[in-house]
């Protein structure tokens, strides 16, 4: 597991709110701590996106990214085809053919009408952007917006995965 400490942040250059929780969630600790023990408390899942794209590869963040989106993908299905379906299942599960998961999972966007439906085809077509296009941190904290929002779920396994 990673960690990470208030002078290390302060070079990162933390916003003053995400050091302001860091500070008071490790009682003001000069020392590192794991970045689980920011889970819960303080810290937001803003915090721990912003704080994965400066420790965390690009590769991590687009599986974290995809793992997050296949919590409810399922909720798609009724909004593309089979093959489609398997084929965005195939990339949720290996990262493999991204420009294919992007459109397809944008027109289940543009397809679905029911408001689940709609946050589940947000949600995977976030994580296709997130491994077709750079800016993959961006697309993490949309995919996982749109997965807590559609179903309840603990993300913890999944930073901690994010994080190791």
């Amino acid at each position: 597991m990673k960690t990470i400490s208030k002078a290390e942040l302060t070079r990162m250059k933390a916003c003053k709110s995400v050091l302001e929780r860091f500070i008071k969630q490790t009682n003001n600790t000069d020392d590192a701590v794991l970045v689980s023990d920011l889970f819960d408390g303080e810290n937001t899942l803003s915090d721990l996106i912003w704080l994965a794209r400066r420790l965390c590869t690009v590769d991590k963040i687009k599986k974290f990214a995809r793992d997050v989106a296949m919590v409810n993908i399922e909720l798609i299905k009724p909004y593309c085809s089979d093959t489609d379906y398997e084929s965005t299942i195939h990339f949720m599960k290996t990262g493999e053919n991204a420009r294919a998961a992007f459109f397809i999972t944008r027109n289940a966007v543009n397809a679905a009408t029911a408001a689940h439906a709609i946050n589940a085809a947000y949600t995977a077509h976030a994580a296709a952007r997130a491994t077709y296009v750079a800016y993959a941190a961006k697309s993490a904290a949309v995919a996982v917006e749109y997965a807590m929002k559609t179903c309840e779920f603990d993300i913890k396994p999944f930073l901690q995965e994010l994080f190791s």
